[in-house]
């Protein structure tokens, strides 16, 4: 059986940049309050 190799520090770099930038970008795009539902989500409520 082949033993599993740690993974490489800029492999585990470059993935923590990434996940950075696509939660940076979600922030950007929703999290300024810019987001609003649909009234008619709520009409017979």
């Amino acid at each position: 059986m082949k033993k599993k190799t740690p993974a490489s520090p800029w492999r585990v770099l470059w993935l923590a940049l990434y996940y950075a930038a696509v939660i940076t970008a979600i922030y950007a795009l929703h999290g300024q309050g810019g987001f609003r539902t649909p009234k008619f989500v709520y009409q017979g409520f």
